[in-house]
């Protein structure tokens, strides 16, 4: 079971990946708080180990929290309860991503279903074909998804709900049940436990070639 020593690793890890943005950007944002920089290097660090992407510009490209992207981007469109889109075309994948960060450790706190209720605002739009609501980056995504499930190919919807608390979601509660049923969604729960593993895994080897002055 994760501890707190893994809580205050992972914001060390998740202040280093906003850090990371900030250079990649060649901007600073002073005006955040210590803990809002962490909530969104959280984003980052996930993005990245999940989906097995390394450049900066692609992860923040798959990030559609409306609170990030207002303090980043200047652009405040809803979010309807998805913080992040990552459309798999290998394995054909919808995956749709809700993070939630807490700012203080506590061994007994779980993952709630709500989270996981607020992402069907964009599943039903989606299954229903109605964006109307939608604007910017959501929007652009949302018609992509819609395409490949009209589509003849067959594609799967996948929710992760992801945060740094000590205890996962149930998958085997009726409400996630009911979720599959209605929508074939799959839900990946991902707590502080997961993700320390994560963090304990090492990176693969990297091949490189240095060139350098004879002199």
């Amino acid at each position: 079971m994760a501890n707190i020593n893994d809580f205050k690793l992972l914001n060390i890890k998740c202040k280093t990946c906003f850090q990371i943005l900030e250079k990649e950007l060649g901007a600073t944002f002073d005006g955040l708080s210590e803990k809002h920089k962490e909530r969104f290097g959280f984003y980052l660090f996930m993005l990245e180990s999940i989906c097995d992407i390394k450049d900066t510009f692609d992860i923040i490209n798959l990030i559609t929290d409306q609170e990030f992207n207002s303090v980043v981007f200047d652009k405040k469109d809803e979010d309807f309860g998805i913080d992040a889109v990552h459309i798999d075309h290998d394995n054909n994948y919808i995956n749709l991503f809700n993070f939630k960060f807490r700012e203080k450790f506590n061994e007994d706190r779980q993952q709630g279903i709500n989270e996981t209720f607020l992402s069907t605002k964009f599943t039903n739009a989606i299954i229903a074909d109605d964006l109307s609501a939608f604007t910017g980056k959501l929007k652009n995504v949302a018609e992509e998804i819609v395409k490949h499930l009209n589509g003849n190919d067959i594609w799967k919807l996948r929710l992760y709900v992801i945060s740094n608390v000590a205890k996962e979601l149930n998958v085997t509660s009726p409400e996630i049940k009911q979720l599959k049923d209605l929508y074939d969604l799959e839900t990946t729960p991902f707590g502080l436990d997961t993700i320390s593993k994560l963090m304990s895994l090492r990176p693969g080897a990297v091949d490189a070639t240095l060139h350098v002055d004879k002199d």
